[in-house]
């Protein structure tokens, strides 16, 4: 499903947003696009989690965010465009994407954008250009940003962070890190089952990845098992309270996904 051959320029929102004394350029997909995300905290790493269409999309939004220039920018994702887990039916966290050069992001910055989009907010459409991004994913496989790369690179490195503030996901990176990211994650779209890529991966400094993409080819299919799964066993509107709870929910998602695979490779 690759694009590569046509990148034009994908179109987005835009909403200038004050918080406090400053202004923030936040840019949202806008409700025709069909890409879907999702969220959880597993292993000690926050993870977003989408389908190959989303790898596609998330790889765009961070290769022109990685070319910004105005501070306040950052990206939001946020309903429609999340959805429950693909494990257990949790709800998901809005997430943000931050070059660490040009936005400064804090709980108290997040907890006034939560309340300021709670209200109407004045959006325009904008151009969300990705030129270039054809000729680095050429170069993908052999500039690849690896553990070992970023011990060449500590200074940057020591800035790619992924923090939860105020019910937020939040990822900050200097832009050229917030680069390499794009390119590993937009390759992911051509994924066969299952693909995942570290942010803020500390590795080098002897910790887990703070953050992670992953990637599901069946995605969608795992997203509507886990909500029947979790009303099966939990019925309407119950909260999981417990670990066992919790794995019950995970396998009969995991029997519905496998049913809706077969369903749909037998048509």
């Amino acid at each position: 499903m690759s694009d590569l051959d046509n990148q034009r320029a994908m179109k987005v929102h835009l909403s200038p947003i004050d918080v406090g004394r400053r202004t923030l350029r936040v840019i949202t997909l806008r409700p025709g696009t069909t890409a879907r995300f999702s969220t959880n905290w597993f292993h000690e790493t926050w993870h977003v989690l989408t389908s190959p269409a989303g790898a596609h999309v998330l790889g765009r939004l961070l290769w022109g965010l990685s070319f910004q220039r105005k501070p306040g920018t950052l990206v939001l994702l946020d309903r429609p465009h999340l959805v429950t887990t693909p494990f257990d039916g949790d709800a998901a966290d809005r997430v943000v994407f931050a070059p660490s050069e040009l936005t400064h992001v804090d709980a108290p910055t997040l907890r006034a954008l939560k309340e300021r989009l709670a209200r109407p907010t004045t959006t325009t459409t904008a151009r969300w250009h990705t030129f270039g991004l054809p000729a680095a994913l050429e170069d993908h496989a052999r500039r690849r940003w690896s553990a070992h790369r970023w011990r060449e690179h500590l200074d940057l490195a020591r800035r790619d962070r992924v923090r939860h503030l105020a019910g937020f996901i939040v990822h900050t990176a200097p832009l050229l890190v917030m680069r390499a990211h794009a390119t590993s994650v937009f390759a992911m779209q051509d994924t066969f089952d299952t693909s995942y890529h570290f942010m803020a991966d500390t590795h080098s400094r002897g910790c887990r990845a703070e953050g992670e993409v992953q990637v599901f080819r069946d995605f969608d299919a795992k997203v509507s098992a886990a909500r029947v799964a979790r009303r099966e066993v939990l019925g309407e509107g119950r909260a999981i309270d417990c670990d066992e709870v919790r794995w019950a929910v995970q396998r009969r998602a995991d029997v519905g996904a496998d049913r809706l695979r077969r369903a749909r490779g037998a048509t």
